[in-house]
């Protein structure tokens, strides 16, 4: 795909004007504010008897058999190299599961409005 070029095709036709792509962006921005904007309520919810590294394993264990199942579906599963293996776990250690550990052992300590506020400032 070419940069700067609107997604297009049949998966993106039922929330596309006809001639642009703005509601192709407006619509991922939306979903995107959304995830991130109720996360903490999940993590306030999950949080309790259950030790908290249990609790991220279970989450992000779920989240990848599901993002496997829904790409091998759509056939765009990509094989990765040893070397390409090893980046995606550090990617998945630093970026994401040592990030909501630290959140979900926040709630513990913290208000949840506080939680949710400081939450939203990753992916800005």
């Amino acid at each position: 795909m070419e940069a700067g070029r609107p997604l297009s095709g049949p998966a993106f036709s039922f929330f596309q004007k006809e001639g642009t792509g703005h509601n192709v962006n407006t619509f991922l921005y939306i979903i995107t504010v959304v995830i991130w904007g109720t996360t903490w309520l999940a993590i306030a919810f999950q949080a309790g008897d259950t030790p908290v590294p249990v609790s991220v394993g279970w989450r992000f264990a779920l989240a990848s058999l599901a993002l496997f199942v829904i790409l091998a579906l759509q056939r765009k599963l990509v094989p990765l190299t040893k070397e390409n293996h090893k980046m995606a776990a550090l990617l998945a250690l630093c970026l994401f599961s040592n990030n909501f550990l630290c959140f979900y052992v926040a709630t513990s300590y913290f208000p949840s409005g506080l939680i949710a506020w400081s939450f939203h400032l990753p992916p800005f």
